[in-house]
This record gives C-alpha cells, sequence and structure tokens, in this order.
C-alpha cells in the first residue's frame, strides 16, 4: 500500500508555512489548496496566530522560531519545531509535540496528545482523556508538575 503525499507552500501573516497533507486512504484524492480552510485571523493565549490550519489527518509544522499556532479539527499532528512556542488546538485526537523551547500548549476536545519536548513547557488538556508529557525540564501539566 503506498500513500500519496503532496505538499503546499504558502505565506502567512510573513512566515513561511508547509503544511503536508497525507491522505487517510490510499485510494483518495489529496485535497487542492482551496479545501485547506486556511484562516489567518485566529489567536492563541491572546496573540494572533502566526501559522492556522483547519481540517483533518494532517501534519502542521511550525518553524524554528517562535510560532503562535493554531489548529482546528481532528486526527491532526503538529511539530511546533524549535522555539518558545504556543499552540492552542480545538478538536479531538490531535497529536501535539512542543519540541525544545519553553512552550505552551492548550487543547480543547477529547484524547489528544501533548508531549512538551525540551525546556520549561506549560500544558493544559480540557478532556481528562487526553495524555500530557513533559519531558525534560521544569514542566506543568493542568497546572501541576509533570
Amino acid at each position: 500500500m503506498m500513500l500519496k503525499t503532496k505538499s503546499y507552500s504558502m505565506l502567512i501573516a510573513g512566515i513561511a508555512v508547509v503544511v503536508l497533507m497525507i491522505p487517510s486512504s490510499p485510494v483518495s484524492a489529496s485535497p487542492s489548496v482551496d479545501s485547506l480552510n486556511l484562516d489567518t485571523q485566529k489567536y492563541c493565549l491572546g496573540e494572533l496566530a502566526t501559522i492556522v490550519y483547519t481540517g483533518y489527518d494532517a501534519t502542521v509544522l511550525g518553524t524554528v522560531g517562535d510560532d503562535v499556532i493554531y489548529v482546528s479539527g481532528g486526527w491532526n499532528t503538529i511539530y511546533a519545531g524549535d522555539g518558545d512556542d504556543r499552540i492552542c488546538v480545538d478538536g479531538h485526537f490531535n497529536s501535539l509535540f512542543g519540541e525544545d523551547g519553553d512552550d505552551t500548549i492548550v487543547a480543547a476536545g477529547l484524547h489528544n496528545q501533548m508531549s512538551g519536548g525540551d525546556g520549561d513547557d506549560h500544558m493544559t488538556a480540557a478532556d481528562p482523556g487526553s495524555t500530557m508529557q513533559g519531558d525534560d525540564g521544569r514542566n506543568r501539566c493542568n497546572n501541576e508538575s509533570c
């Protein structure tokens, strides 16, 4: 079984972003750029998002700098990259990776999985079925040490 992969590059709020789309079924067509439903007027923890994605089954990539990432939808994988990032997710069954830096991650929705990566990270999950892993650093998960 071979999955087809397409990459779309776009410029959002002055930062180059690559959104990698991986169809969940090898027979389904990859979405067009128009079907990505990009919206640049979302906020995360009071800051205008620099990377925004609305949809399902995507891999969203941050940069090596400080990002503000907003994702709405489910079954997405978010890699924030290096830097002190803010990540807000509204949806279910997402996997979030803060990676290196002091990150703040907030997930509303069911069964989200969060990993802060190296650094002093703060993670908040609305659903008790979500999982949080602090990794190296002084980390807080739902306001408790983790």
